[in-house]
């Protein structure tokens, strides 16, 4: 199984503490019917983290990614970023 961003352009975006880091340019998806829940990021919150905790797999971060196209970096949330969390039905 490839990954959905293997077509996806990359480009080095500065990084408060790792230099210079690779990013997906990532199209946003479209939510506009989506069902979502807020929550308010801690200081020890990551995408994966919060992918763990809401759907019991860590690597399905990509729905938050693509629901929160301000975050840049799935590791680094800024205390009190509000992330948009889709309710995704079983």
């Amino acid at each position: 199984m490839t990954s959905r961003y293997t077509t996806a352009r990359n480009a080095w975006m500065p990084h408060p503490t790792r230099g210079n880091v690779e990013v997906v340019l990532r199209r946003p998806s479209v939510w506009s019917d989506q069902p979502y829940s807020s929550h308010v990021a801690t200081v020890a919150d990551s995408l994966p983290g919060l992918a763990g905790h809401f759907y019991n797999d860590s690597t399905r971060y990509w729905l938050l990614a693509d629901m929160n196209p301000a975050i840049e970096c799935p590791d680094d949330l800024e205390y009190g970023t509000v992330v948009h969390v889709p309710i995704i039905q079983s």
